[in-house]
């Protein structure tokens, strides 16, 4: 195979006092700019979402129950970060279920509070494990 050089050359338009066109130069120009934004607007976009996708939060759910198995309503259960002292609280539901979301990563203890019935403290054992039984299993007579 032999190569030619190519026998097509682009030159710039000529204007009428006969000074090269800046219409071909700023085509381009736009062109390069619109490649660059929006090549710059989907890394953000992609990168935005990977960056979304990472949680460095967990969250604590369960069902109080009595030592029958009924279910606790209105119970007042409070998560404590045994590193931090931060806590957050959340109340069993009719169904006696609850749900502290947002919690930052650590080991916690979980306190239980119903009318009726002992305090309850559980404690988590960075296994995702906790020792302690439902939070309703201790009556107050």
């Amino acid at each position: 195979m032999i190569l030619a050089p190519n026998k097509y050359k682009i030159s710039p338009e000529i204007s009428p006092d006969g000074n090269a066109s800046r219409k071909t130069y700023s085509v381009t120009s736009q062109m390069s700019c619109l490649l660059l934004v929006s090549l710059v607007a989907m890394a953000l976009l992609i990168g935005g979402n990977s960056a979304r996708a990472q949680q460095i939060t967990g969250a604590i759910a369960g069902t109080v129950t009595d030592p029958a198995g009924a279910v606790v309503p209105k119970a007042l259960i409070q998560a404590t970060n045994t590193g931090t002292g931060f806590s957050r609280t959340a109340s069993s539901d009719n169904a006696g279920a609850y749900l502290i979301q947002y919690l930052p990563v650590g080991l916690y203890s979980v306190e239980v509070t119903a009318p009726g019935f002992k305090k309850f403290v559980g404690r988590s054992h960075g296994n995702g494990h906790r020792h302690g039984r439902s939070a309703a299993d201790q009556h107050d007579d």
